[in-house]
């Protein structure tokens, strides 16, 4: 009877579960909710999915803590079942984050320093606004995206992205690092902007789209299989400098509409077109 009346105080209370590994909580799958992810482990995985819930797993096993200097320290077996006392935001999550909710908004704000080498997995209403920012400038992350419908904005330093099954409107932004980006299908009239400065981005789109197309690359080619409809004095205008490869394009697919631009500074552009 205790089990039972726990597990419905956790389902009225609009829940919040630890399991080993796993952390969950309630969130609507609608446009009004935002999701902001801030952490630098090295593997983040983001995969949206149709229900009102966050799902977070790790094999993290918060064996480590952080102390207040942020240097790692083992946990000592005389402080089994005690918590550490520490200035700093305390994991609120049993697999090394640290998390905030408030309404319709989801925050994922700090990672322990000893579990940036793990992979976390998120399961996310695909209907929901996601943010991600990378903070961490010492570690080379992997953001994998998929499946989200809702608008995508990601602003990171040093990590690659990788994002498949998208419908944007996407923002994406990365210093140093690929962007390689799938659409599964292309929300109308949203503006979507993928800059990468020292890396390639690599996007494909479905072949019914109507967009508007820009192209820039200051150290770099552009490819493609797409037949992009251009003025003939599209690039006349592009200035000249000595020892570098500028490019700059625009034009449209299948008449022009949703607004697309893509920047590379040192690096190539490839443009896809998708099923």
């Amino acid at each position: 009877m205790k089990k039972l009346a726990v597990s419905l105080m956790m389902v009225m209370t609009g829940y919040i579960v630890f399991a080993q590994n796993e952390y969950k909580t309630a969130l609507k799958n609608n446009p009004d909710s935002q999701i902001e992810i801030q952490i630098g482990s090295q593997n983040v995985d983001i995969r949206g999915h149709d229900k009102d819930e966050i799902i977070i797993q790790t094999e993290f096993k918060g064996e480590y803590i952080d102390d207040a200097s942020g240097t790692m320290k083992q946990v000592p077996d005389r402080a089994s079942g005690l918590k550490p006392i520490t200035v700093s935001p305390a994991d609120n999550t049993g697999i090394g984050l640290v998390v905030n909710k408030e309404g319709n908004t989801f925050s994922v704000l700090k990672i322990s320093q000893n579990a940036v080498e793990k992979k976390y997995i998120f399961y996310i209403p695909n209907k929901a606004k996601l943010m991600v920012m990378d903070i961490n400038a010492q570690v080379n992350t992997t953001y994998t995206i998929s499946a989200m419908m809702g608008e995508v904005e990601v602003n990171v330093l040093n990590s690659q992205l990788k994002f498949s099954d998208i419908s944007g409107p996407v923002v994406a932004n990365s210093t140093n690092g690929n962007v390689e980006i799938v659409y599964g299908k292309v929300t109308p009239n949203k503006p979507n902007s993928i800059v990468s400065v020292n890396g390639y981005v690599d996007m494909t789109i479905p072949k019914d789209v109507s967009i508007d197309i820009e192209l820039n690359t200051v150290n770099g080619e552009a490819y493609t299989d797409w037949d992009i409809q251009t003025d003939k004095d599209a690039t006349r205008n592009v200035p000249v400098i000595p020892n570098m490869n500028m490019f700059h394009l625009k034009g449209t697919i299948n008449g022009g509409g949703t607004p697309f631009t893509i920047q590379s500074v040192n690096g190539d552009i490839y443009l896809r077109k998708g099923k």
